[in-house]
């Protein structure tokens, strides 16, 4: 019996892998690939271990590009003498370094679907059901990544270094889910807006679960979003082919300014830890209701900060009278039910006070906006509050009055008797000095809002030895930035100097076999752009190119 354990993964680990690829190959829309294959009866005996090194599945088709799971590393443990029988007992998964990228076009269809439909309808008895039932009881994730895509809602997920465990009798009709989860980077994009950039996410919770009913109730749960901690109380379930009905709450009772500070990339630094900070804050977010098709369950999230400040321990100067109101509500149904509302949200830098806000509604249908900025900001003093990194020096003097209030249709009828725009914004003497980057200086832009257009007064800007000046008028911005509609407008640009390579991709990449093969970045038109453009430039050079008088 020992010699046949010992010589068994031997004699026939090239018959499963081959047996493995000739059932995936013909079951799936897919090309599915493994580099090594491997068999061990002792690790886990009586359980069998099956491994799978430098495992791929691809798409075919318009999915063609597109890797939906690589691993490195995968192992199943599986009860022995299960094999010889009707029930397949998989005690354990493991996922080492592997990646997965979900994806969902447009019109619906997604990368993950790849069963291929049986020509024949089969009616299934009590006794010519499948005998395969699972028996899972733990999986283990380690370094993996996941990417998922939705082009219906336009949103993106990224979880990168995911480490946990997922433990539960998933072949039982209750059982109670617990998983232990770290992941390094999470990071959440909703139409081009990253609502979450490379958080780091810890999660522990206990989860009952109706299996029969596909029905989720949060027993205990502890999750934390860099320093803010938090828990989930109530359930969710789903309901039909992709309804999905909530009832939960978030609750996080001690938030401190400081949590909701560290959700910001750019403030979550290594001596982060050491910021002081001040005044109160409080987040609140609920969801109850059922999401099927374009009907949004009902949902309401406040975050409030009052009065609040931080400084960075090594600076001299702090950030003070923080204030920030935001509610995003909808009472359920359609997405022009949804209420973005940042009623108020001010803050003082080094005594130069700066307050603004934003409503927006009516999403969908017809964006609706009021809107509205006011302060002189001394950027000079920016690196007295906040630690510039790489060498950089910023300066200049940003002065803005601006209101808006209008609806994407006023614009797009022409009807500016009901669009109010008004107001002002202009920099001056702004230098930007960065070690990877030419030096910026802009000695003057600025722009006057009216209800029809943007008049760009002045802009007046060298990059490194490039100089540029332009004159010019923008219509339909309201449009442009809320429907996507086309922006129109005339400029006027002068330059003595422009040279087109220094705002040009490197020419030169590395091919596979490691030779620098030639290549040349793509030059992206923005869309939507009807420009009347007169330009006398004295010098542009193009590559090897000098043109002079263009």
């Amino acid at each position: 019996l020992l010699v046949a354990m010992i010589i068994t993964p031997f004699l026939f680990k090239d018959k499963i892998k081959d047996a493995v690829l000739e059932a995936a190959n013909k079951e799936l829309n897919a090309k599915v690939a493994i580099g090594d294959f491997g068999l061990n009866l002792f690790s886990n005996f009586p359980n069998a271990t099956l491994s799978l090194n430098d495992a791929y599945v691809s798409g075919v088709g318009d999915f063609e590009s597109d890797t939906l799971l690589k691993a490195k590393s995968a192992s199943v443990t599986i009860d022995l003498f299960s094999l010889f029988g009707d029930n397949y007992n998989i005690s354990k998964i493991i996922l080492d370094n592997t990646s997965v990228y979900a994806k969902m076009l447009a019109d619906g269809r997604a990368n993950w679907e790849i069963m291929k439909e049986d020509s024949t309808v089969v009616v299934e008895t009590e006794e010519s059901a499948s005998a395969f039932k699972l028996d899972l009881k733990q999986i283990s994730i380690k370094d993996c990544n996941i990417v998922y895509e939705d082009q219906v809602s336009n949103m993106k997920v990224m979880l990168n270094k995911w480490n946990g465990t997922i433990s539960g009798d998933f072949s039982a009709s209750e059982t109670t889910i617990k998983t232990s989860s770290v992941i390094d980077e999470i990071t959440l994009i909703s139409d081009g807006v990253p609502f979450l950039s490379k958080i780091k996410g810890i999660a522990e919770a206990s989860v009952k679960a109706d299996l029969d009913n596909m029905k989720f109730t949060f027993e205990e749960s502890k999750l934390q979003l860099n320093e803010l901690k938090a828990s989930i109380d109530g359930s969710f379930g789903l309901v039909g082919e992709d309804g999905k009905d909530f009832d939960l709450k978030l609750n996080a009772p001690d938030t401190k300014f400081k949590d909701i500070l560290s959700l910001l990339p750019a403030m979550y630094t290594e001596d982060f830890k050491d910021v002081k900070t001040a005044g109160t804050a409080s987040l609140d977010a609920t969801v109850k209701g059922l999401m099927e098709g374009d009907n949004l369950p009902a949902f309401d999230v406040k975050i409030v900060v009052s009065d609040a400040m931080f400084q960075y321990p090594s600076l001299p100067k702090a950030v003070n009278h923080i204030n920030v109101d935001v509610a995003i509500n909808s009472k359920g149904g359609p997405f022009d039910n949804v209420v973005v509302d940042v009623s108020k949200f001010s803050f003082n830098l080094g005594g130069n006070p700066f307050s603004g806000g934003v409503n927006i509604t009516k999403l969908d249908s017809d964006p609706t906006i009021k809107a509205h900025a006011k302060g002189a900001l001394d950027l000079g003093m920016i690196k007295e509050v906040y630690p510039l990194e790489g060498g950089m020096e910023l300066n200049g003097k940003l002065n803005a009055d601006i209101k808006i209030a209008a609806a994407s249709s006023h614009i797009q009828n022409e009807q500016y008797e009901n669009v109010s725009a008004e107001g002002h914004m202009k920099l001056t003497n702004m230098t930007i000095k960065s070690s990877d980057m030419p030096d910026v200086l802009i000695n003057d832009a600025a722009m006057e809002f009216t209800p029809r257009y943007v008049n760009l007064s002045s802009f007046d800007v060298k990059i490194g030895k490039n100089d540029i000046a332009a004159t010019g008028r923008l219509e339909n911005f309201i449009a442009y930035a809320l429907k996507d509609q086309t922006l129109k407008g005339q400029l006027n640009i002068k330059s003595n100097y422009l040279n087109a390579d220094d705002f040009m991709g490197e020419e030169t990449t590395s091919s596979a076999e490691g030779a620098p093969a030639s290549s040349s970045e793509d030059i992206v038109i923005p869309k939507n752009i009807d420009f009347a453009i007169n330009a006398n430039l004295k010098q542009v050079i193009y590559s090897n190119i000098n043109i002079t008088n263009m």
